[in-house]
């Protein structure tokens, strides 16, 4: 394992009493019987995940272990599978371990099947889209492949979609209280509430969405930079279209040592590759439909980019109230070049 996935590991299990880091292990090769067992190479903040390998069929299956709090929601993940086929694997769950405490939860236990692949970071770490042709071909590949990736219209919860319109304004009410010190925001703000009835309405397409989806949780080819599988659902749900094109935006740059978040020279193609690709798999014709709906994808875009990077999070992930800044000098930056 290198630093990053230690210290990730050490940090789940930092304040812990039970279960320990030794108990887990012991745990999966019990469920999974006659096998080898390793850590993934790039584990999440909110489980402790191994790879048990079967002796005698090579097998591979991934064995993990989730904070209680978290849930990977069964009705979600079998819409994701009907959406998404091979891309999504079926979770099993196998109960809980350890000892409940006032300050301590049990972990819940889930398996799934391994999926191809190696995880998005370990991949494009050392690609630089404008380095070689070859480079952006990789990315633009992989580009193309996020546009296809969540483009099914489904049919929103009328209760869940009420509580997910509730929660956007609250977290715009919390943004306005400190809009001085983040003046940048209020073009969007502005723009947000005035148009949240239509995001969140029944005119206006809702997806199904990942809710962390980022390079950690996609799983890619190395050598062609195909889409092989894209994991850990915890945060799944139906949110309007385009709430997760902060994913694109992440993808658009890196940040460079000593400079803070540098678009790569090839953005703009990066962007044409991305919405001509969205064109072609809905079919969307003519210039004014195809404008409308870029622009409202684009302004729920902005939503979730607030929502995912200027919020402190839960212990199960999901955002709460507090303003988290440290991510405000990039999402300014983000706003300033044009986001999408």
């Amino acid at each position: 394992m290198d630093d990053w996935t230690i210290a990730s590991v050490d940090g789940f299990f930092a304040s812990r009493e039970s279960p320990t880091r030794e108990e887990c292990p012991e745990c999966a090769l019990a469920i999974v019987d006659e096998s080898t067992i390793e850590p993934v190479e790039t584990p999440g903040s909110l489980s402790y995940t191994v790879v048990c390998t079967a002796a005698r069929t090579g097998t591979k299956t991934i064995v993990s272990f989730r904070q209680y709090d978290t849930f990977i929601d069964p009705e979600l993940t079998d819409l994701a599978g009907q959406v998404h086929g091979h891309l999504v694997p079926h979770a099993t769950f196998h109960g809980t371990l350890g000892t409940e405490t006032e300050s301590n939860d049990l972990l819940k236990i889930y398996t799934m099947p391994c999926l191809p692949g190696t995880s998005g970071i370990a991949v494009l770490r050392g690609v630089n889209p404008d380095d070689t042709p070859e480079d952006e071909v990789m990315y633009t590949r992989f580009i193309q492949e996020l546009a296809r990736a969540y483009l099914h219209p489904q049919t929103a919860n009328a209760g869940r979609e009420a509580i997910a319109k509730s929660d956007a304004a609250r977290m715009i009410s919390v943004l306005m209280d400190i809009i001085k010190d983040l003046p940048f925001l209020a073009p969007t703000l502005n723009d947000l509430e005035g148009n949240l009835d239509m995001l969140f309405g029944p005119s206006y397409p809702q997806l199904l969405t990942h809710g962390d989806l980022g390079l950690p949780n996609i799983l890619m080819d190395e050598t062609s930079g195909t889409v092989t599988g894209i994991v850990d659902r915890s945060l799944a749900t139906i949110a309007p279209c385009g709430m997760e094109l902060g994913a694109l935006r992440a993808c658009l740059g890196a940040y460079r040592l000593g400079k803070g978040w540098t678009d790569f020279a090839c953005r703009d193609r990066l962007i044409t590759a991305f919405w001509d690709e969205s064109w072609r798999a809905t079919d969307i014709q003519g210039m004014f439909e195809r404008q409308r709906i870029r622009h409202v994808a684009e302004l729920a875009g902005k939503l979730g980019i607030l929502v995912q990077y200027l919020f402190k999070r839960n212990p199960n992930g999901t955002p709460k109230d507090g303003v988290a800044k440290r991510h405000a000098a990039m999402v300014d930056l983000w706003f300033q070049s044009g986001v999408f």
